[in-house]
C-alpha cells in the first residue's frame, strides 16, 4: 500500500535532530505557558475579550521576530495596541482587567514561539 502512495508520503522533510532538541523543548515550554495564561485569562475575563486580545499576537510576532515593518503595518500595530489598552481597562470599575493582562502575556509567548519556529520553515 505504501508504494502506491509513496509520492504523497515522501515530502522531503527532515526528521528532528539532536541539534533541534533545545528549540523543541523551548517550543513545548512556551506552548504550555501560553495555554495556561490564556485559560487563566479566560477564567478572569470573558472569552469574547480574550479572542479580541489574541490579535495582539500580530504585534508580538512582528516586534519579537524583527520583521520589516512598513508604514501600513505600523498603522495596524498602533490600532491593535490601542484596542488592547482599551480592552485591558475596565471602565465600569476603573480597574485593570487582569484576565486581559494574562491574555496579553499569552500572546507575547506566542510571539516568542513564532520566533523559534521561524527558523524551521
Amino acid at each position: 500500500m505504501y508504494y502506491l502512495f509513496k509520492d504523497r508520503f515522501d515530502t522531503g522533510e527532515q526528521s528532528v535532530s539532536l541539534n533541534d532538541l533545545d528549540s523543541l523543548v523551548l517550543m513545548i515550554v512556551l506552548n504550555i505557558g501560553d495555554g495556561i495564561l490564556l485559560n487563566l485569562g479566560i477564567k478572569l475575563s470573558s472569552a469574547v475579550s480574550m479572542s479580541l486580545i489574541s490579535n495582539f499576537e500580530i504585534v508580538a510576532t512582528a516586534v519579537i521576530c524583527g520583521e520589516k515593518i512598513t508604514k501600513k503595518l505600523w498603522l495596524g500595530i498602533s490600532v491593535i495596541v490601542i484596542a488592547s489598552m482599551v480592552l485591558s481597562f475596565n471602565f465600569s470599575s476603573l480597574k485593570i482587567s487582569w484576565g486581559i493582562i494574562l491574555g496579553l502575556l499569552a500572546t507575547i509567548l506566542w510571539g516568542f514561539e513564532n520566533n523559534v519556529t521561524k527558523n524551521y520553515q
